[in-house]
């Protein structure tokens, strides 16, 4: 479902689309993000999906010097993860708050074209009847 009057009208996948694009066998394309605290992300979660509590990372210093290793630190957290500029990232939390959407800004503050928040979050893909 594309929003047209947004900016940028594919930032929200619906779970179908997420589920469609886990199934078409592209997977080695797609990075998923659970940005929930460890425990719920340990009770269950989206089918290969990596976890990156977004909540506590911040900067307080924003002298360019600290700015820079800010910058780093955060690009080497989410390559960690899987992610690079040439794979498709969804970040997804509880529902679609401010952890997901946090995840995206620094995505997008780095420069990345194709990241997205999953619409409702892990309660939408279950009530979508998909599993963990």
């Amino acid at each position: 479902m594309a929003y047209k009057d947004f900016m940028n009208p594919d930032l929200a996948w619906m779970p179908q689309q997420l589920r469609d694009r886990i199934g078409n066998h592209k997977g080695d394309d797609l990075v998923i993000i659970d940005t929930r605290p460890a425990p719920d992300y340990c009770a269950g979660h989206i089918e290969g999906a990596a976890h990156f509590d977004l909540y506590g990372v911040s900067l307080n210093d924003t002298r360019s010097e600290a700015l820079a290793a800010f910058i780093w630190t955060l690009a080497s957290l989410m390559e960690i993860r899987g992610v690079d500029y040439d794979k498709t990232v969804v970040f997804y939390e509880s529902n679609t708050g401010f952890r997901a959407a946090r995840g995206f800004w620094f995505l997008e503050y780095l420069g990345h074209e194709d990241v997205h928040i999953l619409d409702g979050g892990i309660r939408a893909w279950k009530m979508a009847g998909f599993p963990l």
